[in-house]
């Protein structure tokens, strides 16, 4: 095996090894329409806490809003709704909204370094039929944004 195709069989495995080890801590978030009670996190102040993972939510957004200031890093969303998760310990993330009725939804990840939305640092997104993974430091607080896309 020469050199290059060597390099390029090591990056996929390096690839399939990081995705493989988020299967275990998984967040679902499914967003049906009109099925639910009004999300209770509609609001950043009032994010669901996610304990431990695997967490599951199913949360109708189809009353959500938006709030004065709120960050749309990767789509304008008017439709959010948001939750946050400190881990005790360092733990890979893969958070998606498989199942959702919307067919056109964003999932925003922040880390907080600070109050507020000024305090967040975006670090990545996913949208439609798509996942978003990250390590989660342990102390550190993060914030996913879920929505629908305009």
């Amino acid at each position: 095996m020469n050199s290059r195709a060597h390099k390029k069989c090591s990056a996929v495995n390096r690839y399939k090894e990081f995705f493989t080890l988020f299967a275990p801590a998984l967040l679902a978030l499914a967003l049906p329409a009109g099925s639910l009670a009004a999300a209770t996190n509609d609001n950043f102040a009032n994010a669901t806490v996610i304990g431990t993972l695997p967490f599951s939510d199913t949360v109708d957004i189809t009353s959500a809003t938006n709030e004065s200031g709120e960050p749309h890093i990767c789509a304008l969303s008017p439709q959010t709704v948001w939750y946050s998760f400190t881990p005790g310990a360092n733990v890979g993330v893969k958070a998606d909204m498989a199942g959702s009725s919307f067919f056109d939804r964003i999932l925003t990840v922040y880390q907080a370094t600070g109050p507020g939305f000024s305090g967040l640092v975006f670090l990545r997104c996913g949208s439609t039929d798509s996942f978003v993974a990250f390590v989660a430091q342990a102390g550190a607080t993060y914030y996913i944004q879920a929505g629908t896309v305009q």
